[in-house]
């Protein structure tokens, strides 16, 4: 684990990094902990990456449910917050796609998320995937609206968010304004499934 960690850390000090894609089997490793530590060390170092090339960056994990009854073997997953903080820096990402479990999502890497994709003119493809996250307060759905309105004008956009579950059943006001999108193709952008919101767009977003 330590090696892995190392190796981690010395990803991530790279000077000329221009894309960084981590996807790990969480069946069977524990991996994703090790990298998140990694990234808190360095965030709590120098709070930055060394490059300031990053383009695109890739979080994906698979993942799996542990069988009812059954003892989980992994760790409990720790909070995105010091990965987001790290690449949030960035003010030339195009591309940024996260599926972590659902408890990797905390108020921390809400409020770093928030700084992600804020005033970012070249974030055109970002996918989030959060597993049935439900998010208490309504800000993740604020922080994707925010996002949105950023980008509806833009033609080259590729956006997929799903896996945000409802609070109580309840709809913020936030919610509501992304009901209105629509694709240009006349298709809303945004729906429900057994996981909770999705949204989804390519190119320019029309909101009535």
């Amino acid at each position: 684990d330590n090696a892995a960690r190392d190796l981690f850390s010395s990803i991530l000090r790279l000077q000329r990094l221009r894309e960084f894609n981590l996807q790990l089997n969480l069946a069977s490793s524990p991996l994703l902990n090790e990298f998140l530590i990694a990234c808190d060390d360095l965030h709590r170092r120098s709070g930055v990456l060394p490059s300031k090339s990053i383009e695109k960056c890739t979080l994906l994990s698979l993942l799996y449910k542990v069988p009812e009854g059954a003892i989980n073997p992994l760790p409990a997953p720790l909070s995105l917050a010091p990965f987001l903080a790290l690449f949030g820096k960035s003010s030339i990402l195009n591309t940024v796609l996260v599926r972590v479990p659902s408890a990797c999502w905390d108020s921390r890497s809400i409020s770093e998320l928030k700084n992600l994709v804020s005033a970012k003119p070249k974030l055109r493809h970002l996918g989030l995937f959060f597993n049935r996250y439900k998010c208490t307060t309504g800000e993740t759905v604020e922080c994707i609206l925010n996002y949105i309105q950023e980008r509806e004008m833009y033609s080259d956009n590729i956006i997929h968010i799903s896996g945000l579950e409802p609070y109580d059943g309840s709809r913020y006001d936030e919610e509501e304004a992304l009901d209105r999108y629509y694709s240009r193709e006349g298709q809303k952008c945004l729906s429900w499934d057994a996981n909770g919101l999705v949204f989804e767009a390519r190119g320019y977003m029309i909101g009535w």
